[in-house]
């Protein structure tokens, strides 16, 4: 987790970054304050998400699509 900060033409920007799962996440902000909320908010959010099992089976998908006919 980090947080630069950076000048810009129009002022003062925040640039909040991790990885997860080998990718770089990031995003700019203006406030310092918001960068790391939006860190950690979106940490957590990710860790939920890979700790749902992803079920990918023909049965299930074939019984979707038929039940939307």
């Amino acid at each position: 987790m980090a947080v630069k900060k950076m000048q810009t033409r129009s002022g003062q920007r925040f640039l909040a970054y991790f990885k997860f799962q080998g990718r770089q996440i990031n995003k700019r902000f203006t406030r310092k304050a918001d960068a790391l909320a939006w860190v950690e908010e979106e940490k957590s959010r990710l860790r939920q998400a890979a700790g749902q099992p992803c079920v990918l089976m023909f049965s299930s998908l074939s019984d979707a699509y038929l039940s939307d006919c």
